[in-house]
């Protein structure tokens, strides 16, 4: 579909009412799944936000614990410490 779409002679690729047929039909497959979300991202989020909270110096110190792993919210508990 994108190679269409990326052809240099404007005869060969897809017109607008193309382009919206495929939007729709992606739109309609996609409906009924759940949204697909990357724990990874979400926990380089999380960190990055604790950062700028200074959790280490704050939290970790303070309460004399180790800081959260970057996988530590994406792996499901085994009984293992990632840290480690």
């Amino acid at each position: 579909m994108i190679a269409a779409m990326l052809k240099l002679d404007p005869d060969q690729r897809f017109d607008i009412a193309q382009v919206c047929e495929l939007c729709e039909t992606y739109k309609k497959t996609q409906l009924n799944k759940p949204p697909t979300i990357d724990t990874y991202l979400i926990m380089d989020d999380i960190i990055e936000k604790l950062s700028l909270l200074d959790y280490e110096t704050s939290f970790c110190k303070g309460w004399k614990q180790k800081r959260i792993s970057r996988v530590h919210f994406a792996h499901s508990t085994t009984g293992e410490d990632p840290t480690t």
